[in-house]
């Protein structure tokens, strides 16, 4: 009986793939266009808005978003739901409070920057740049630092133990190491598109 349910496998190795193949989250697999409200929708790369095109108006005073969607008829509505993920053109963008930032990295732990400019009275224009990241597991954003960071890498025994031993100032200069290594020994699996 053995031999013929080897024989099946070998005549037959589509059943065995695909029964259940998932992708890992990253930069390479492809997402569904579209906009995602909440994390399960990620993680089955099933946007709850895929066809229809959005519109953002920032109010010229008070800063206030309102957002708008055309549906497939080309009538435009008033969107009054959550937005958590956008992927548009391939490009892959994570709400951040009233800001749309495009994830540099995709994984486990994502990342993205956002510029705040400051400019004063003298003309003189600041612009600093943060890293922040998004813990898919939780949903967590926050910046990238090694208060923050050392929660999530606790997760992985393996590399908290090296990260722990290091001092904080080393620790600071290399984080962005451990995001990679984190990402790569705890891969998130999606549905593929």
């Amino acid at each position: 009986m053995k031999h013929y349910i080897i024989f099946f496998f070998l005549i037959f190795p589509e059943f065995l793939l695909s029964q259940n193949e998932m992708s890992v989250f990253n930069n390479q697999v492809e997402l569904t266009e579209g906009v995602y409200t909440s994390l399960s929708e990620v993680l089955n790369n099933s946007p709850k808005y895929n066809d229809c095109r959005f519109e953002t108006k920032v109010g010229f005073w008070f800063g206030n978003m309102s957002i708008y969607y055309f549906d497939k008829t080309g009538t435009r509505h008033e969107f009054n739901d959550t937005i958590l993920f956008v992927v548009e053109d391939g490009n892959r963008y994570v709400r951040y409070k009233n800001y749309f930032c495009k994830l540099i990295l995709t994984g486990a732990i994502s990342t993205f920057y956002i510029e705040n400019t400051v400019v004063y009275s003298s003309n003189f224009a600041n612009t600093q740049t943060v890293l922040f990241y998004w813990d898919i597991q939780t949903g967590i954003m926050d910046k990238v630092n090694v208060d923050t960071m050392d929660e999530i890498l606790k997760r992985d025994s393996s590399i908290y133990s090296t990260y722990s031993e290091i001092p904080n100032s080393t620790k600071k200069k290399t984080l962005y190491s451990y995001i990679l290594k984190y990402n790569a020994h705890n891969p998130i699996y999606i549905n593929p598109k």
